[in-house]
């Protein structure tokens, strides 16, 4: 019995009780689709910031209106005023007799 006592009393000596810790587990699969998410995030970016000066460099410039016969280009007037446009009957906001009728043609198919 005493040597029963004497090897408990070794035990309690010899293995010191840990302090619990707080431990956080992450699944293996949670810790690979992290990583692979990161690793495109930085490839997109770096493509992106070594592509798009190439893709912006070789866009076509806007054309330029041609002259005819050595003259200016002209831009074709606006017209003052349309009047095959009527308000006649349709909804409208606002006074009657307001200075500025604003007409808008919209198709809903």
């Amino acid at each position: 019995m005493e040597d029963m006592e004497e090897t408990l009393q070794a035990e309690e000596t010899a293995i010191p009780e840990e302090e619990e810790e707080d431990v956080i587990v992450l699944p293996k699969s949670l810790v690979i689709n992290v990583a692979i998410a990161v690793v495109f995030l930085i490839l997109g970016s770096v493509l992106g910031v070594v592509i798009s000066p190439l893709i912006r460099s070789e866009s076509a410039p806007a054309p330029q209106p041609t002259a005819v016969a050595g003259q200016p280009a002209q831009p074709t007037p606006i017209p003052a005023r349309l009047d095959n446009v009527s308000a006649d009957d349709d909804p409208f906001i606002g006074p009657e007799d307001a200075p500025v009728t604003i007409i808008e043609f919209s198709d809903f198919r």
